[in-house]
């Protein structure tokens, strides 16, 4: 077992001057030897294998999912700067409590580090061995994702003198046989990483992702994620992810080496991956030097950084200024402005979404920025174009911020600009000719037809995708296959898939037959899309793709109407009185009264609700309003008292007002959206919301609230919480609000609040109600 525990530390040792140094003392060839030596041992001896061995940064078998993990000591957010001047300021405060907490101005040095854009990571090591490594998640709580972890090969996964001699001796530092004295390994070594993706590593990934037909990633950070949170270690190992280590949070460990910079350079000596050249500075004049620095080399790094984060060298000035609920205050990221470049636009595309919308984009002659090339970006909307006066032929100036497609700011005007024709938005769809329409009050041109196949690739990967229906393996290039190939069962005989409620009536042998397919990956669709039917009603409906319904509002909606056939009624009911909004608004625009649209009021009149009290103005001539008929301005004034009296129920919902209840409307009224309704139910997906937990003794009960700002953990965590003890949580603050939890920055939310009269609190006063809230639940159990 000694020669096994000598050769695995060997292999680490190498693996180190490798991954971390950038100094390999043998070849890969010599290496792979030594990687095969050492795995042929383990198989003769297992009981030499331990978790950390480097054979086990391959990964293993894949998990069923992730277990939660409570962080000893909480993952904040940093505070943001986006200018010098900003930095001198938070400078000032930093001095000014340092120097109420007594300190001297002397004490107050600053260390400047790059801020690599990737997911920050919570490393435990025990006795030297790695044991935990846990995502940030809410920042109280996330998912141990240490088996993923353990196949950074940058990352060492047990800390041990025996490699820090070996590697002083193949680097010549000592003689063979020296007496050498270890640096000491504590006991329990707690510390923060950032894991990430070097530039061309993502690069590869995507390109792989892109030949096997995957969805590409967005940015490296997503891929980061994304790798993270992936179920296969055996996958996350061919990614080849990377991590930087740039902080400790051992207080044993701090109280040693004092400062961020000596703890970063003793980890660099335990074989970490830190960054290099971290020394601290006097004044905020070197700081704004350094973040210069930074910001110009930044294109040149193998990897992605979207600005430096500045923090106080001292622990003891840290310990001292401690953090707010949301961030500590001796810290702070300085955040560079989005790279630009230049390019010359060479035509105007039109992509179309899952809801019909139109989408310019523009081509652009190839350009490099922020380290990649850029041949295509966004342009919004047809106002958008028109407001920057973009024209084909123009040079634009393109920003890139977190998506693969930048954007374009502002055009280089030119002598020729002029002459250039203006763009104009098609009035029919690119992808199948259908009539394309725009609403008055929308900066958004639609394809109306149903039948378009570009909508209804798009549809179909919402629906499946991870928030909605979850079904896995359905990606781009497969669905793209469903659309053409008969592989849906119908009574007249095979046929491609028309919607998304013929996912349900797949033939898997058909499936099985189609590129990049076979019978195991056509059983594991199967089982995806079986597995779908579980799914609640509220990510039903959110799957469903109705316009302006996201998550959130789907969870709202079905909150208060616990059923398909209860919400569908609730739109019935709002139809006529939505419609005589709209007539009074065009009416009143016209300087008419409503019943100048004659055809409009019928309609109403027609589809009236049984329940809802029928108005006499519904029977004109003689109606009501057949009386102030010659005064418009009277008869819109009675409209607008009679529909203030008699709100629609489904406006009444938080997170649903006049645009989201006309989508549900629009919806519902559809023929053909109810057939595709019925056709679900049909197949058993939840139609129905599942029974809540009953908190019908809690105070909290029925009550409304709403978070703003920034607040120490993400929204839905709080939300999560307030709603286990029966209460709701809305985006919008209205008169049906109880409270208002209010972080730093809460902005206009904070100001309605006010205005209304609703009870504000702070984060601490949050978390005293919730703690009065939860002894009252207990005293009544």
């Amino acid at each position: 077992m000694a020669q096994v525990r000598a050769l695995q530390r060997e292999v680490e040792a190498h693996n180190r001057r490798y991954y971390v140094d950038a100094a390999p003392t043998i070849s890969d060839l010599e290496f792979d030897v030594l990687l095969k030596k050492l795995e042929a041992w383990e198989a003769l001896w297992p009981e030499g294998t331990f978790p950390n061995s480097p054979t086990q940064r391959v990964g293993g078998q894949p998990l069923e999912g992730f277990a939660s993990v409570t962080h000893r000591v909480p993952l904040m957010s940093l505070g943001n700067t986006y200018s010098h001047d900003e930095l001198r300021a938070w400078d000032g405060r930093v001095r000014k409590w340092a120097a109420e907490a007594g300190f001297a101005d002397a004490d107050v040095r600053y260390v400047v580090e790059p801020k690599i854009d990737g997911v920050a990571i919570a490393l435990t090591y025990d006795k030297g061995e790695l044991t935990l490594a846990a995502t940030r998640g809410d920042g109280r709580t996330g998912d141990d994702v240490t088996r993923n972890i353990r196949t950074i090969h940058s990352l060492p996964l047990t800390l041990d003198n025996a490699f820090d001699q070996q590697l002083e001796l193949m680097s010549g530092v000592v003689e063979p046989g020296s007496n050498l004295i270890g640096n000491e390994i504590p006991d329990l070594l707690e510390l923060r990483g950032e894991g990430f993706f070097r530039k061309e590593n993502f690069r590869n990934l995507n390109r792989d992702r892109e030949i096997s037909g995957l969805d590409l990633f967005a940015n490296p950070r997503n891929a980061a994620a994304g790798t993270l949170r992936n179920l296969d270690s055996r996958e996350v190992a061919k990614r080849k992810l990377s991590i930087w280590i740039y902080g400790v949070e051992s207080q044993a460990f701090r109280d040693k080496y004092l400062f961020q910079s000596k703890a970063l350079s003793q980890l660099k000596k335990f074989g970490f991956p830190i960054y290099e050249d971290v020394k601290n500075s006097a004044d905020i004049g070197d700081v704004i030097l350094k973040c210069k620095e930074w910001e110009k080399k930044r294109s040149s790094l193998h990897y992605d950084i979207d600005g430096v984060v500045v923090k106080i060298d001292s622990f003891a000035v840290q310990a001292a200024l401690s953090s707010t609920a949301k961030a500590p205050r001796w810290a702070v990221a300085y955040k560079f402005p989005a790279e630009q470049a230049q390019s010359r636009l060479t035509g105007i595309r039109i992509q179309v979404g899952r809801t019909g919308t139109l989408t310019p984009v523009a081509d652009l002659e190839p350009t490099s920025l922020a380290g990649t090339i850029v041949s295509h970006a966004t342009l919004h909307n047809e106002d958008e174009i028109k407001r920057k006066d973009i024209r084909v032929g123009d040079t634009v100036v393109i920003e890139k911020g977190g998506e693969i497609i930048p954007k374009v700011v502002r055009i280089s005007p030119d002598a020729a600009h002029a002459s250039r024709p203006a763009f104009a938005m098609p009035q029919s769809c690119p992808e199948c000719g259908g009539h394309v329409v725009r609403e008055a009050d929308e900066a958004a041109s639609r394809c109306i037809n149903r039948a378009c196949p570009a909508q209804l690739q798009k549809a179909v990967e919402h629906f499946a995708s991870r928030t909605a229906m979850d079904i896995d393996g359905l990606g781009e290039a497969l669905v793209a296959q469903l659309l053409k190939a008969p592989v849906v069962r119908d009574g007249d005989g095979p046929r491609p898939l028309r919607d998304v409620a013929d996912l349900y009536q797949l033939d898997y042998a058909a499936v099985a037959a189609l590129e990049r397919m076979a019978e195991k990956s056509a059983e594991n669709l199967r089982n995806a899309v079986a597995a779908s039917k579980a799914r609640p009603f509220e990510r039903v409906l959110f799957a469903i793709g109705i316009r302006h319904v996201g998550a959130r509002t789907a969870e709202g909606v079905t909150e208060r109407f616990r059923s398909l056939a209860a919400l569908g009624e609730a739109a019935r009911a709002a139809r006529p009185l939505l419609m005589l909004a709209e007539v009074a608004a065009r009416m009143k625009q016209k300087g008419e009264g409503v019943w100048a649209d004659r055809d409009a009021m019928r309609a109403i009149a027609e589809s009236w609700p049984d329940g809802l009290r029928r108005p006499e103005f519904l029977n004109p001539p003689a109606g009501l309003f057949g009386e102030v008929a010659a005064d418009p301005a009277a008869e819109l004034k009675a409209v607008r008292a009679f529909l203030k009296a008699h709100e629609p129920e489904l406006v009444g919902i938080p997170d649903v007002g006049p645009i989201v209840a006309k989508a549900l409307v629009d919806f519902f009224g559809d023929p053909h959206n109810r057939v595709l309704l019925d056709r679900l139910a049909a197949a058993e997906l939840k139609m129905e919301r599942d029974t809540p937990v009953s908190t019908g003794d809690s105070p909290l009960a029925g009550r409304t609230f709403v978070f703003t700002g920034a607040l120490s953990a993400p929204r839905p965590h709080f939300e999560a919480r307030v709603k286990a003890l029966g209460a709701k949580a809305a985006g919008s603050v209205s008169a049906n609000t109880n409270y208002v939890v209010a972080g730093d920055n809460a902005g206009s939310k904070l100001t309605r609040a006010e205005q209304l009269g609703v009870t504000v609190l702070d984060e601490a006063a949050f978390e005293r109600l919730m703690a009065d809230m939860g002894e009252r639940r207990d005293e009544r159990s």
